[in-house]
């Protein structure tokens, strides 16, 4: 599967298209990404919503995007993600990610990394099955009450 290939080899299959097949990602994103019917593919979660709120640090959703495509694993991502949150060289940086590339690019730039994934890991410094077991592994992220 193509998709599958582009999503392995660049971290995003939107890239792989870019690159090989003249695929507009603007494009891309009007006619098929906009057109997910989010509301039943993300479900609100008090959860998470607590834990977060519980988080010792401060939180910045690192995500892939579309256009310009710097997207996770590059290493430029990663600076990039340091230099927009103005994150000073030496502090300590943590990464939850579902992906095994990430993960491995966000140790070799000396962060924290967590894989979150379903089932066994190899990858990153702990491993949980979902995110709610994140203090769970690293406890001095949780405020202390």
């Amino acid at each position: 599967m193509l998709c599958r290939k582009y999503y392995k080899d660049y971290g995003v299959a939107i890239k792989g298209m870019v690159i090989h097949d003249e695929i507009n990602p603007t494009t891309f994103d009007e006619e098929v990404d906009q057109t997910l019917p989010l509301e039943y593919v993300i479900k609100e979660d008090p959860e998470l919503q607590s834990m977060l709120k519980q988080v010792n640090a401060r939180i910045w959703a690192f995500t892939n995007a579309n256009y310009p495509i710097i997207c996770k694993p590059d290493i430029e991502a990663y600076e990039k993600a340091l230099k927009d949150s103005g994150t000073h060289p030496g502090t300590k940086c943590y990464l939850v990610d579902d992906s095994t590339r990430n993960i491995i690019t966000a140790k070799e730039m000396g962060w924290v990394g967590i894989h979150c994934w379903p089932g066994e890991s190899e990858v990153g410094d702990y491993h949980i099955e979902k995110i709610h077991d994140l203090f769970k592994v690293v406890p001095e992220l949780q405020r202390s009450n």
